[in-house]
């Protein structure tokens, strides 16, 4: 865990993506593909930073998006942690507790 450790509020709700990315979802978007095992069902792969806030723009832009009042973006770091946590306050997805290891 990180030191010193603080309590953040998430203050408005949000949605997060329940898959992965594909690579056919994200050269339909971006129009390149850089992953290293190859399908177009699979997820995308070797993705920087700046090419995912880009993917998110662009997906954000289209047209149908746009009139869903749709807008795509990276989770905070906050956000991230909540949903690997699935909500909880433990320190994985599942209680932390010794117990459960017997």
């Amino acid at each position: 865990p990180e030191i010193p450790l603080h309590e953040v509020t998430l203050s408005r709700p949000f949605h997060a993506g329940i898959y992965e990315v594909t690579q056919g979802q994200f050269v339909d978007i971006m129009g390149f593909n850089l992953s290293t095992n190859l399908g177009p069902n699979r997820p995308v792969d070797m993705v920087s930073w700046p090419e995912a806030i880009e993917f998110c723009k662009r997906l954000s832009d289209l047209p149908s998006e746009k009139s869903a009042g749709r807008i795509y973006r990276l989770p905070t770091e906050a956000e991230w942690e909540y949903i690997c946590r699935a909500g909880t306050q433990f320190m994985y997805s599942f209680p932390d507790d010794d117990k459960l290891e017997q």
